[in-house]
C-alpha cells in the first residue's frame, strides 16, 4: 500500500471519521436487492458508500438501482462473483470494506458495532450472522472462529463465517489478500484463510445481519453435488498444512477425511430427492458379471433382481464354475432364451478369480458391475450408480451394503458417502474401511479396467482385496453413496463360511505377500506418513481378515497336521526362508492353545502373559537388524534382503 493511502487511513482514524465501503456483486437479483440497499441506508453510522457491481442483469435489477441516487453502480458482464468483488474493490474509496450479497441484508447498528474496533487500530473485525437456511430447513446463529487453526477445520460447525456480511476489514487486508477470480465457489473461504494467516482478527459479539442460504444459491448448488466435500475443492489449504508438524498434519488429514464423509453424507440426504437420474434409454450398456458355483437355490433371485432394474441396455454374464447341484440346467431352463443373459460353462473348477476374469474378457458394456450369485440388488441400484458415473465422470461408484440371513434378518454392513481421487487419498479410505475391499458393491468404468490391465489374481482366494486396492489407487474419481442397494446374503455353505483347506491357508499367507508387493510397487513406504499408511493397510485388510481364519483353521487340525501344513504353505509362498515364519506361527499358536483362558479378574495375568509372549516372538522377527517400520513388515513376510 502506498504512503499516501497509509497517511489518509491514519488521519481518518485520528479524526474518528472512518469511511465504510459496502460492495455488492449482483446478477439478476431484482427480487432481493432493494432489501439489501435499504439495510445499508438504515444504518445509524452514516459515513459509508455503497457500490453495486452488476453482471448485466435482465430481470429488473437495473430499474431498482436507478431508484437510489446515492449508489455507485455499473452493469457489465464479468467473470463471476470473485471478479465482480475485485472490480468493486478497485472502485471504492473507503477505509473499511464489507461485501454484502444482493440477497442478504444487515441488521440495524451493524456498522456502529464494528467501527469502534477499527478506531482502536484493528485490521479485521468479525461478528455473528443469522443464517436462514432453506437447504437445511432451519435457522441458526453462526458464531465463527477467528484463528487460522480453527478455520482450517472448516467441516466443523461454526469453523468460519458463513457469509461476507459478517466481517469488515481495512483496505490493506484486501490489497494483501485479493479474491481469486478463478474461484467462484469457495472464494470466501480462501480469502478468510489468507487473511487469517497475515492479520489478527477481532471479534464482536453482535449479530450483524442475515444470510439467506437458499437452494438455488451458488453455495446451495455446489454443496448439492456428490463430490463437493473433497480436498480438490479446497486446494489452497495445502500450503497451510505445511505449517503443521508431521504428527499434527497426519492427525488433521485423518480427521478431515472423516469430517468430509460426514458432511457429504449429510448433504446427500438433504439433496436426495433433487438428484436427476438419467433416463434408462439414454444410459450406456452395463455388463453384470456373476460367477456361480453350486448356487441353484439362490441364483434366480439374483438374476431377477438385475432384470428388474428398469434398464434397457444391460447384459448379464453368468460363468458357472462346474456346479454339481443342477445350477447350469436351471439357468438354461429359465434363461436360455433371454437375449440379455449369456451363460458360460467352465471346463473345470477354477474359482471366482478365473470366472470374473473371463467375464471381463467377454463384457461389452461401458460399465461393469460384479455380483455374487446368492446376493441381490434393490430396484434402482444400477440406474442410480450409472447416472452418477455419467454425470460426474467417475471411474468407480459404490453403494451401501446390508447383510441378510436365511430367515430374513438383516443388519447394516457397510456404507459411506464421500468422493476421492485415488492415490494415497483412496488408500487412506481403504485402510479406514470407508472403502470396502469387496468388488461387488461398485460400478466400474470398463475402459478404466482395460487401460490399467486390472484382473483378478487366480491362484488363491481373497482376490477381491488386491483388485480393489489396485483399482482405488489408480482411479481418478471414486464416489460412494450411503444407499443400501446391495444385499449380502449369509449362508453356511458360502465360500467364506466353508471349511478351510490347505488352499485357504496358502491364500491367507499369499495375501500378505501380494499386499507388500503392491506397497513396494507404488513406493508407498518412502516417507514416514506412507509407512503408517502401509501398516494400516496390512492390519485392516490382511491381519484383521486373516488371523481369525488361521485360528479357526488350527482348530480343525491336529497338532502334527497343522505343523506340516503350515511349513508347506509358508515355504511355498516365501521360499525356503518361510521356515522361519512357520516356526514362529506354530510356536505362537501352540502357546495360544495351551494358555487360552477366559479373561476374568483371576486370570488377567495369564492373558496378559500370553500377549507379551506373542509380542516378544513377533518383535524378534520384525525388528532384527531392520531400519524402517514398513521394511520390518516386509521382511517378516518376505524374509529376505537382510543387511
Amino acid at each position: 500500500m502506498g504512503a499516501r493511502k497509509i497517511k489518509r487511513m491514519k488521519k481518518a482514524v485520528k479524526n474518528k471519521n472512518i469511511k465504510i465501503s459496502v460492495i455488492t456483486p449482483s446478477f439478476n437479483s431484482g427480487k432481493y436487492i432493494e432489501r439489501a440497499i435499504k439495510s445499508v441506508i438504515e444504518q445509524n453510522y452514516k459515513n459509508f458508500e455503497h457500490i453495486i457491481i452488476d453482471g448485466g442483469s435482465t430481470d429488473g435489477t437495473i430499474e431498482t438501482l436507478k431508484k437510489f441516487k446515492h449508489l455507485k453502480w455499473i452493469s457489465e458482464p464479468d467473470k463471476g462473483q470473485a471478479d465482480a468483488m475485485n472490480k468493486g474493490f478497485k472502485k471504492n474509496t473507503g477505509d473499511v470494506i464489507v461485501y454484502l450479497n444482493a440477497d442478504d441484508y444487515f441488521f440495524p447498528e451493524a456498522f456502529s458495532s464494528v467501527i469502534g474496533e477499527f478506531k482502536k487500530g484493528a485490521d479485521f473485525v468479525m461478528g455473528n450472522i443469522l443464517v436462514k437456511s432453506l437447504r437445511l430447513g432451519c435457522e441458526f446463529i453462526n458464531v465463527p472462529r477467528t484463528t487460522l487453526e480453527g478455520m482450517l477445520r472448516h467441516w466443523e460447525p461454526n469453523a468460519f463465517s458463513h457469509n461476507s456480511l459478517g466481517y469488515f476489514y481495512t483496505r490493506r487486508v484486501q490489497e494483501s489478500c485479493p479474491f481469486n477470480s478463478k474461484n467462484n465457489i469457495t472464494m470466501d473461504m480462501e480469502f478468510l484463510l489468507d487473511a487469517a494467516s497475515k492479520f489478527s482478527f477481532v471479534k464482536v459479539e453482535k449479530v450483524l445481519g442475515c444470510f439467506e442460504d437458499g437452494v438455488n444459491t451458488t453455495t446451495g448448488k455446489s454443496q448439492a453435488k456428490l463430490d463437493y466435500w473433497h480436498p480438490d475443492m479446497f486446494p489452497y489449504m495445502d500450503k497451510y498444512l505445511l505449517l503443521l508438524s508431521e504428527a499434527e498434519r497426519s492427525k488433521f488429514l485423518g480427521e478431515r477425511r472423516k469430517g468430509f464423509a460426514l458432511m457429504q453424507a449429510h448433504m446427500n440426504r438433504l439433496n436426495q430427492s433433487d438428484f436427476k437420474f438419467i433416463s434408462a434409454e439414454d444410459l450406456p450398456l452395463i455388463s453384470v458379471i456373476m460367477p456361480t458355483y453350486n448356487c441353484a437355490k439362490y441364483i434366480c433371485r439374483s438374476i431377477d433382481s438385475i432384470l428388474s432394474q428398469e434398464l434397457k441396455n444391460i447384459e448379464i454374464i453368468i460363468i458357472d464354475d462346474v456346479s454339481t447341484d443342477g445350477t447350469i440346467d436351471l439357468l438354461k431352463r429359465n434363461y436360455a432364451n433371454n437375449p440379455l443373459i449369456k451363460i458360460i460353462s467352465q471346463l473345470k473348477n477354477e474359482r471366482q478369480g478365473v470366472a470374473r476374469n473371463r467375464g471381463l474378457d467377454l463384457a461389452k458394456g461401458k460399465y461393469i458391475f460384479f455380483m455374487d450369485s446368492d446376493d441381490w440388488i434393490e430396484k434402482g441400484c444400477l440406474l442410480h450408480l450409472s447416472s452418477i458415473a455419467e454425470k460426474y465422470n467417475a471411474e468407480m461408484v459404490a453403494c451401501g451394503i446390508d447383510k441378510v440371513w436365511e430367515g430374513g434378518r438383516s443388519e447394516w454392513y457397510h456404507s459411506c458417502a464421500f468422493s476421492c481421487k485415488g492415490g494415497r487419498e483412496a488408500l487412506y479410505y481403504l485402510a479406514d474401511y470407508q472403502i470396502g475391499s469387496v468388488v461387488w458393491n461398485k460400478l466400474y468404468l470398463r475402459q478404466f479396467i482395460e487401460d490399467n490391465k486390472l484382473r483378478f489374481i487366480t491362484s488363491y482366494c481373497h482376490e477381491d482385496v488386491m483388485f480393489t486396492a489396485s483399482a482405488v489407487y489408480l482411479c481418478k474419481k471414486y464416489i460412494s453413496i450411503n444407499d443400501l442397494y446391495y444385499k449380502y446374503f449369509q449362508r453356511e455353505t458360502s465360500t467364506i463360511n466353508s471349511r478351510q483347506s490347505e488352499f485357504h491357508l496358502k491364500s491367507h499367507l499369499r495375501l500378505y505377500f501380494d499386499m507388500v508387493s503392491f506397497i513396494e510397487q507404488i513406493r508407498l513406504c518412502d516417507d514416514p506418513e506412507g509407512e503408517k499408511l502401509c501398516q494400516s493397510l496390512l492390519k485392516a485388510h490382511c491381519s484383521n481378515e486373516v488371523f481369525p481364519r488361521i485360528v479357526n483353521y488350527v482348530k480343525t487340525r491336529t497338532a502334527s497336521e497343522w505343523e506340516r501344513e503350515c511349513q508347506i504353505a509358508c515355504c511355498e509362498i516365501f521360499g525356503v526362508k518361510g521356515y522361519a515364519l512357520a516356526s514362529f506361527m506354530i510356536d505362537a499358536m501352540k502357546q495360544r492353545d495351551t494358555r487360552q483362558v477366559v479373561l476374568t479378574e483371576e486370570n488377567h495375568e495369564e492373558k496378559t502373559g500370553l500377549k507379551k509372549f506373542i509380542k516378544k516372538h513377533f518383535d524378534f522377527i520384525v525388528h532384527s537388524k531392520l531400519r524402517r517400520p514398513l521394511k520390518r513388515v516386509y521382511y517378516a513376510f518376505k524374509l529376505n534382503k537382510f543387511e
